[in-house]
C-alpha cells in the first residue's frame, strides 16, 4: 500500500494577501473546501474506475462504523490530507490529475505531495512521522511556486496586483483570474458558514464586507483575533494507531465547531430589537440590516481548521468575543491563547494577522510558565499604524513599557493567581468608566512616572473624590494603562 500526504504551504500568505475581506474569505474557503473537497473528489473519480466518489465519501472516514477500516481517505483537515492507494500507478495518476487541476484553477496556491511505499497502518505514529520528515526534506530541495510568468508590462488588478485577464461582471471592473475565483469562493463561503452557524435563523446574516461589520465610520476599528490551542499537538503525538489519530481529529473538529456555534449564538442573543449590542451603560455597537431585512452580525470567521482559528469582528467586540471563545473552549476541556489586534479598517489584513499571531504567542509564553492548563489573552489597540512585529511596536509606540503582560482567562490554577485576569481588567475598566476624559488623560500622563502616579492618587484621596478605584490597582502601571487602552473596546456592563 502507498501512502500519500498532501499539504498546502504558505496558507496565511495566500489568505491574507489582500486587504479586502471578501478576498481573504474566498481564499480561505478555496483551501479548506475547494482543494480539499471538490478537487480531491474530482481527482479520485478521474483516476479510479471501481468506485464513485462524492461529497459523502469525504466524510466516510468520520463515520463510527468506518473509522477502523482502511480506505482511500485516511484523514482530511487543517489544509492537509492523508490518502492511501493500493498501487504506485494509481497514486501517480492521482497526483498528476490533482496537481494539474490546482495549478490551472487556483494560481498562488502551493501544494506539496509526498508518497511513501509499504505503508503500515499498524505503526501509524512512526509512519506519519516519517512521511512528514520526508516532506520537509523535499520541500527544502524543491521550490514550488504556482504563479504565472510576468513580463513587467501587464496591467495589474487593484485587489491582488496580479495581471488583468478579463472584465469581471461581479466587480464591474477589470480583474485577474485569481481575484475572480476568490470572490466567487467568498459567496460560497457565505452560504456554507450561514448554514452551519446561523442554524436556519432567518433574523440574522453574515457578511463578507468590512463596511457591514463596522458601520460607525467615525470609529472605524476592526479586531483581528488569532486563537491558538495549548497542547493540541500533544494530543496527536500520543496517537499510536490510525484509529486513535482519527478519533482525536474528529473530536477536535467537533469541539471547535461546537464552540464557534456557541459564540455566534451568544452574539445573536446579545442583540436588542434595534440591532444594538451594548458595550457599556453608555454605548452600543449598532448593526445594520441587509437588503433582505436581516441583521448583519459584526463577526466573521476567517479560518477554523485544525488548531488554527482566526476571526474578524467589530473592534469594540474583539476582547469580549475572544474571552467567550476561550471560555467555551474550556467548557469542552480545551485551553488556548488569543491575540487581539484592534486596528483601523484600512489597515492591511496580513499585517494585522501577523500582529495577532505575535500577541497570541505572548499569551502562550505565559501559559508555559504555569504547570496546570490555563488560557491567556493579549491585545493592542492601534491609534494609527504599526511597523514591525510586536517587540518593535512596544519599543516605538510604548517606549518599551506597559505591554509586558498577558491576562489570565481561566478559572482556577492557584499558581497563576498572582497574575492579573481578564476579570480584574474588566473590574478596573468599569470603575474608570465613571471618570471624565480630562481625569483619564491626567492619569495616563501620570503613568509615565511612578512618583507622579503616587501623587495623582494622593491628590484624589485628599479631594475625597466619589469616583475612585480600588487600592490594589493604584500602583499597577501596566494594568492601568491597558484599562485606559481597552475602554470602549470591551463589553462591560454593571
Amino acid at each position: 500500500m502507498v501512502a500519500l500526504f498532501i499539504d498546502i504551504s504558505g496558507k496565511q500568505e495566500y489568505i491574507f494577501q489582500s486587504n479586502t475581506l471578501k478576498i481573504n474569505l474566498g481564499a480561505s474557503y478555496i483551501l479548506a473546501h475547494e482543494i480539499m473537497g471538490t478537487v480531491l473528489i474530482e481527482s479520485l473519480n478521474a483516476t479510479e474506475n471501481d468506485r464513485e466518489w462524492n461529497s459523502e465519501n469525504i466524510t466516510h472516514w468520520r463515520l463510527p462504523e468506518n473509522r477502523s477500516s482502511i480506505d482511500r481517505i485516511l484523514f482530511i483537515g487543517g489544509g492537509s490530507a492523508y490518502l492511501a492507494f493500493d498501487s504506485k500507478e494509481r497514486a501517480r495518476a492521482f497526483c498528476q490529475y490533482f496537481t494539474r487541476t490546482v495549478f490551472e484553477k487556483f494560481s498562488g496556491v502551493n501544494v506539496h505531495l509526498t508518497s511513501r511505499e509499504h505503508f503500515d497502518p499498524g505503526n501509524f505514529q512512526q509512519e506519519f512521522y516519517n512521511i512528514r520528515l520526508q516532506q520537509e526534506k523535499e520541500r527544502s530541495e524543491h521550490l514550488n511556486k504556482n504563479e504565472p510568468f510576468l513580463f513587467g508590462i501587464e496591467q495589474e488588478d487593484t485587489f491582488l496586483g496580479k495581471p488583468v485577464t478579463h472584465f469581471s461582471s461581479l466587480l464591474q471592473l477589470e480583474s485577474s483570474e485569481e481575484t475572480r475565483t476568490q470572490i466567487l469562493a467568498a459567496k460560497a463561503s457565505d452560504v456554507a458558514f450561514s448554514n452551519v452557524l446561523l442554524e436556519n435563523n432567518c433574523e440574522f446574516a453574515l457578511t463578507n464586507e468590512v463596511e457591514e461589520i463596522v458601520t460607525d465610520e467615525d470609529r472605524g476599528y476592526i479586531a483581528v483575533v488569532h486563537v491558538d490551542g495549548n497542547g493540541f499537538g500533544r494530543k496527536f503525538n500520543g496517537c499510536h494507531t490510525l484509529e486513535a489519530f482519527r478519533e482525536a481529529s474528529i473530536n477536535l473538529e467537533e469541539n471547535l465547531q461546537k464552540v464557534l456555534k456557541k459564540v455566534v449564538r451568544t452574539l445573536m442573543e446579545s442583540m436588542d430589537e434595534e440591532g444594538g449590542i451594548r458595550v457599556n451603560e453608555y454605548q452600543k455597537v449598532h448593526c445594520k440590516k441587509n437588503e433582505e431585512g436581516r441583521w448583519v452580525l459584526p463577526f466573521r470567521p476567517l479560518i477554523n481548521a485544525g488548531d488554527d482559528i482566526t476571526f474578524v469582528c467589530h473592534g469594540r467586540l474583539g476582547f469580549w468575543l475572544s474571552k467567550l471563545y476561550l471560555k467555551y473552549l474550556q467548557e469542552v476541556g480545551m485551553h488556548a491563547c488569543a491575540g487581539i489586534a484592534i486596528v483601523h479598517t484600512k489597515y492591511p489584513f496580513y499585517k494585522a494577522y501577523q500582529l495577532a499571531e505575535d500577541l497570541c504567542m505572548q499569551g502562550k509564553q505565559m501559559s508555559r510558565k504555569i504547570k496546570t492548563p490555563s488560557s491567556w489573552v493579549q491585545f493592542i489597540r492601534s491609534a494609527g499604524g504599526f511597523a514591525g512585529g510586536f517587540e518593535n511596536i512596544v519599543q516605538k509606540q510604548y517606549n518599551g513599557a506597559f505591554k509586558n503582560m498577558s491576562y489570565r482567562c481561566t478559572d482556577v490554577p492557584e499558581e497563576s493567581s498572582e497574575y492579573w485576569s481578564t476579570d480584574d481588567l474588566d473590574m478596573l475598566v468599569m470603575q474608570l468608566s465613571h471618570w471624565n476624559n480630562n481625569k483619564l488623560m491626567k492619569l495616563r500622563e501620570a503613568l509615565k512616572n511612578d512618583r507622579s502616579l503616587k501623587t495623582f492618587f494622593e491628590i484624589e484621596k485628599i479631594k475625597n473624590a466619589s469616583n475612585t478605584i480600588d487600592e490594589k490597582f493604584q500602583d499597577q502601571n501596566a494594568l492601568l494603562f491597558d484599562a485606559i487602552e481597552i475602554m470602549n473596546f470591551t463589553v462591560v456592563t454593571p
